[in-house]
């Protein structure tokens, strides 16, 4: 339901943050991935941890997310599971890459 409404809100894809590494998320994710096919969103899968949250890892994801940002045009709604802790590093990425001219604030809103 959640990801109709999303749909009928002009999102046209999905970027997942969750972490396919623990069975709850990995969980979540199936049913994610089902949803989305069977409304025609496209799902992106950018598995962040949420323990390690400052890790080089995740920084790497962060990066992805933003290239993603950049080749792919539209609507996207971000998200995480259990907080905005994910959230806000990509969130946080994107300010910053706006403020430096990167990515622009009119095509890409803020995560949410």
């Amino acid at each position: 339901e959640e990801l109709q409404a999303l749909k009928q809100q002009g999102v046209v894809a999905v970027i997942s943050l969750l972490d396919h590494n623990l069975l709850p998320e990995r969980m979540l994710q199936a049913l994610e991935e089902k949803n989305a096919r069977a409304l025609d969103l496209k799902l992106f899968k950018v598995p962040m941890s949420s323990v390690r949250l400052h890790e080089a890892r995740n920084a790497i994801q962060v990066r992805a997310v933003l290239q993603l940002l950049e080749e792919h045009p539209g609507k996207f709604y971000i998200h995480c599971y259990g907080g905005r802790r994910r959230v806000g590093l990509v969130q946080q990425a994107l300010k910053d890459a706006v403020l430096a001219g990167g990515l622009t604030a009119k095509s890409h809103p803020e995560p949410r």
